[in-house]
């Protein structure tokens, strides 16, 4: 494993440190000729700031030749901080040293924050010989930064090995409480970090992690809560009272999530005769019971519309940013597509009367024909996904909601 540790962090830290050299490094005390100096054939000893490091590189130019010094200074360096977490138990857990490489490389490539700091050539030696420039270098690297570079890097190490493992672990507590949305969030964070951090197998786990929190998906569930469900004065219960407006027709909804935290979005859509068609979108999230509540504000006059309930996809869209598209495929949009089936929507239309009777013998007999009945009434249909976009006929829910709208709070 030492030896694993070592190749691994001699190939990954030379690309970062060499773009960074230039930017970090101090040039003092240049010779040329004559004997080679003694900290080139024996490396000074660490002092309470800094740890030495040689290095050299044979070139045609004295230019190439230096660049070829820096990039062996900084294998030396790397070598350095290796030394420094070679013995940690998380180095074995990574299964092969390609596995391990990987993953080093591309963190340490794409974060900022390896850096190096207080970085200094100390001494420069030019030597020509015949056709060949060879240049020694000297550095001196601050020993609290070599130290915070191996701890940073144990850092990254330790998240990769635990990013798909603890997802995993939080979304099957969650489906023993049969809280479905966050299993089904879990399973996806799970899989994408599966590529994120290019771990072992990761096309596999991905697949797996995404057919699991389709899985728990398809058994999420929220729907909206009559006065005849046992849930609707606790719902009711959990949010103030609504005030009525006088220029305003207010209607309110209910909608149990089962899950607390579940975010949701409902828009809605207002078409006033003579007017252009507004839509507004509104987001819901479910308390700590996991009920919402949607408040609906109607103009005092003629107008229709729908009102459209769905779970916000906003929470599984981010897991994948940043991923690689292609090896992604299509998760994304499975995911997404298994949330729009939960989606269900309300069609209302308030006409121009308020004949109670006649509002009462529509409801009795929904098919009625006769057209002086549906003066100021509410026509509500309910269309779920599940059923094959089948409209519900007459439904309790139907005649439940059309009572909200009539009704003053």
């Amino acid at each position: 494993m030492k030896d694993i540790v070592k190749k691994i962090l001699l190939l990954s830290f030379v690309s970062i440190f060499a773009l960074l050299f230039f930017n970090s490094c101090e040039t003092t005390e240049t010779s040329s000729g004559g004997e080679v100096p003694n900290w080139v054939l024996t490396v000074p000893e660490s002092d309470g700031t800094y740890e030495y490091f040689t290095a050299s590189g044979t070139a045609k130019n004295a230019a190439d030749a230096e660049k070829l010094a820096k990039q062996n200074l900084l294998v030396e360096i790397s070598r350095m901080i290796g030394s420094s977490i070679k013995t940690s138990s998380v180095a074995s857990q990574f299964g092969s040293t390609d596995s391990l490489n990987k993953f080093v490389e591309q963190e340490i490539r794409e974060t900022s924050e390896a850096k190096i700091k207080k970085l200094k050539i100390k001494k420069r030696h030019i030597d020509k010989k015949n056709n060949t420039v060879c240049v020694y270098l000297l550095g001196a690297y601050n020993k609290q930064e070599l130290t915070k570079e191996g701890q940073r890097l144990l850092a990254l190490a330790q998240e990769r090995d635990q990013s798909v493992s603890k997802y995993i672990k939080y979304a099957k507590a969650f489906e023993l409480k049969k809280m479905y949305y966050n299993a089904a969030l879990n399973y996806t964070q799970a899989a994408c970090n599966a590529l994120k951090f290019n771990v072992d197998n990761s096309m596999v786990k991905l697949n797996e992690n995404i057919i699991k929190a389709q899985k728990a998906l398809r058994k999420f569930r929220f729907e909206l809560i009559d006065e005849k469900n046992k849930n609707y004065k606790k719902a009711k219960s959990d949010f103030k009272a609504v005030t009525e407006k006088k220029d305003k027709k207010i209607s309110v909804f209910y909608v149990n999530a089962y899950e607390k935290d579940i975010p949701l979005r409902v828009s809605y859509s207002v078409k006033k005769n003579g007017s252009e068609k507004k839509v507004y979108v509104e987001k819901l999230t479910s308390n700590k019971n996991g009920f919402a509540q949607f408040v609906l504000e109607l103009p005092q006059e003629l107008c229709k519309g729908k009102i459209n309930f769905l779970t916000d996809v906003e929470c599984f869209e981010q897991a994948f940013e940043g991923l690689d598209k292609k090896k992604a495929g299509n998760a994304k949009d499975v995911l997404i597509n298994e949330l729009l089936h939960k989606t269900f929507y309300l069609e209302y239309s308030i006409q121009d009367s308020n004949d109670q009777a006649k509002l009462q013998k529509l409801k009795e007999d929904p098919r009625a024909e006769d057209t002086t009945v549906a003066k100021n009434q509410i026509d509500i249909f309910v269309k779920d996904y599940n059923s094959k976009n089948k409209l519900l006929s007459s439904s309790d829910t139907e005649s439940f909601l059309a009572d909200i709208f009539k009704k003053k709070i």
